[in-house]
C-alpha cells in the first residue's frame, strides 16, 4: 500500500502537493537499501487493516486482505481487544513483533497505543512481556479527531522506560474499573517509534515522519 501511495502522490492528484511529494521522496530514499533502513528511525504500527471490509463488498479483485482479519499480504491481523463487563479486571494481551531491542539493547523513542471508550478516571494496568510499567512513566492524553472521532485515551511511554523487548512481544492490559459504559472499551492500535539504539549513533527523523502531538 505504501508503494501505491508513492505513485498516487507523485501524480496529478490534489494530494501531490510539493510538501507531500518531498515527504514521499524522503521516504523512498530512506528505504532504498537495508543499511539506510537501519540507519534511520523506524516506526512499527499494528492495527487491523481492512477491518470490516468483508461487509463493505468492495469490487472483486484478488487481494488477500479481502479476507476479514488479514493484512494486504495475507498475514493475520493484530487483534481487537474488547473489554466487556466479564473481562473487567482480567489481563488481555496484544502481540506485537519488533526487531529492535531483541538482543537487550536499550532503545530511545516512543511507545504508544490508543484505548477507546476509556477516560482519565479509569484504572488501567500496563505491562510489556509480563513486566509492569510504572504508572509514573505513562502519559495519558485524550484521543483526538484523527481517530474517527472516537472518544478514548492515548497512552504514551518513552522506550527508555519500557521493559526489554524480545522480538515477539506482548502488551498486557488490565482495565480494573467496573461500571456502566455506553460503549465497550476497546484497544486495537499500537505504535513503536524507534529513534536510537544504545551503542549505536543516534538517528534523526526522516522529514515529515515526526508525528509528535498527533492523536
Amino acid at each position: 500500500i505504501s508503494f501505491w501511495n508513492v505513485g498516487a502522490h507523485f501524480g496529478r492528484a490534489v494530494t501531490a502537493a510539493p510538501r507531500q511529494r518531498k515527504r514521499i521522496a524522503a521516504w523512498t530514499q530512506a528505504i532504498r537499501t537495508r543499511e539506510t533502513v537501519f540507519a534511520g528511525p523506524r516506526t512499527y504500527r499494528f492495527l487491523p487493516m481492512g477491518k470490516g471490509i468483508s461487509g463493505r463488498k468492495p469490487p472483486f479483485r484478488n487481494y488477500p486482505w479481502y479476507d476479514e482479519g488479514s493484512s494486504p499480504l495475507g498475514h493475520k491481523n493484530s487483534p481487537t481487544l474488547l473489554f466487556s463487563n466479564d473481562r473487567i479486571g482480567k489481563r488481555l494481551t496484544f502481540p506485537f513483533r519488533v526487531a529492535d531491542g531483541r538482543q537487550g539493547e536499550r532503545l530511545s523513542g516512543r511507545f504508544r497505543f490508543w484505548f477507546y471508550h476509556v477516560t482519565g478516571n479509569d484504572h488501567v494496568d500496563v505491562d510489556i512481556n509480563g513486566v509492569a510499567v510504572d504508572k509514573k512513566h505513562i502519559r495519558r492524553i485524550p484521543a483526538g479527531k484523527l481517530r474517527g472521532g472516537l472518544m478514548g485515551t492515548r497512552f504514551e511511554i518513552d522506550l527508555a522506560h519500557c521493559p526489554p523487548f524480545r522480538g515477539n512481544n506482548v502488551l498486557g492490559l488490565v482495565l480494573a474499573t467496573p461500571g456502566k459504559r455506553p460503549h465497550v472499551p476497546m484497544m486495537e492500535e499500537l505504535e513503536v517509534h524507534v529513534t536510537a539504539v544504545a551503542n549505536s549513533k543516534s538517528v534523526s527523523d526522516v522529514p515529515g515522519n515526526n508525528s509528535a502531538g498527533k492523536n
